[in-house]
């Protein structure tokens, strides 16, 4: 699934044609043209106010029957400027991939991303990471990147970046049977070319820790992780937090193709997820996503397979006209690629 909400109209709601979408009055999630990225053909993104405590949430059910889920998206976090509230924490609750459906209610098992800073309130407790939730509390905290106890200063600056948009992508895999330990999450971050921030990845099972992770549970044996919520979620400010998205693709595969700026793919510091118009053993066709690759740039096309696993070496293109400029070794089975 594809939504680079161009169909839609600024201050209006999000349309429900595929997304599921819940209003908290007075917050909705609208399409906005005030704050759109660096795109070639983008006018519009997707805005969501949230208000203390509210989650004027959207999702996609269903994404998958099997065991990955693969999302891309670009996304803005402003902060905000309100103060904390007495006895609360600086909390945000982003996006989450969990067995629920027709709804935005939290089902267990999930895969969420949390961060707070529970010291503005002088317990010290403060947290980040991505768990895995199992009867709503997190079974184990891992802080998959970013700092364990982070301020709130740390989660503006180092984990969801005030102010800048950032590129998101994560590889999810349940487990392969009840109880089993094999259980993968792949996170990688990167931000508009014009920013100073590197590219960042983490990735669970954390060979450093030797941590692994269960995700189908003999508490919930007839439950899997299908779907995807973006929650919108706030607490512990007087004042709220404004959050926008932009070209948003989830698959339940975690084959794809992709342009980065670099001949090397774990070199990349810029990467646009592109858009296949067939796919079959011999062959790939993509639509070229151009995203914020200026005119004229030289960008490396890589194709990954189910695995995850890359071509090492781009296979350069020019956006000025979409010429092939060198040949390339990808993995198999694809051997032609047509760039439309």
């Amino acid at each position: 699934m594809w939504d680079n909400f161009e169909n839609g109209t600024a201050g209006n709601p999000l349309s429900t044609t595929r997304w599921g979408l819940k209003t908290i009055s007075p917050t909705v999630t609208c399409y906005n043209n005030s704050n759109v990225r660096n795109s070639s053909s983008n006018t519009l993104s997707l805005y969501s106010e949230i208000l203390h405590g509210s989650a004027p949430s959207f999702w996609l059910d269903n994404v998958t029957s099997g065991r990955k889920i693969y999302l891309n998206m670009w996304i803005y976090y402003d902060h905000g400027n309100g103060e904390p509230l007495s006895g609360s924490t600086y909390q945000v609750k982003t996006w989450r991939f969990h067995v629920g459906t027709n709804s935005y209610n939290i089902q267990v098992p999930s895969a969420p991303l949390f961060c707070w800073d529970s010291s503005i309130d002088g317990d010290n407790n403060a947290n980040y990471y991505i768990p895995i939730t199992y009867s709503g509390a997190a079974i184990p905290p891992n802080p998959i990147y970013g700092t364990a106890t982070p301020t709130r200063t740390d989660i503006e600056n180092k984990i969801l970046f005030n102010n800048y948009w950032m590129n998101v992508q994560w590889e999810f895999e349940d487990s392969s049977e009840v109880d089993a330990y094999d259980a993968c999450l792949k996170v990688y971050y990167s931000y508009e070319p014009s920013q100073t921030h590197p590219y960042f990845r983490g990735e669970i099972p954390d060979t450093s820790t030797g941590q692994v992770w269960a995700t189908h549970i003999s508490g919930k044996p007839n439950d899997r992780i299908k779907s995807v919520l973006f929650q919108n979620y706030i607490d512990a400010l007087s004042g709220g937090a404004n959050i926008y998205y932009d070209d948003i693709y989830i698959d339940n595969t975690w084959a794809r193709v992709e342009i980065g700026n670099a001949s090397d793919y774990n070199s990349c510091t810029h990467r646009e997820i592109q858009l296949p118009a067939a796919w079959d053993d011999g062959s790939i066709s993509i639509t070229v996503n151009q995203g914020s690759f200026s005119d004229g740039e030289t960008g490396y096309l890589y194709v990954i397979d189910e695995n995850g696993i890359s071509n090492a070496n781009g296979y350069a293109i020019n956006f000025d006209s979409a010429t092939i400029l060198q040949d390339t070794i990808h993995p198999a089975p694809p051997k032609n690629i047509t760039i439309q």
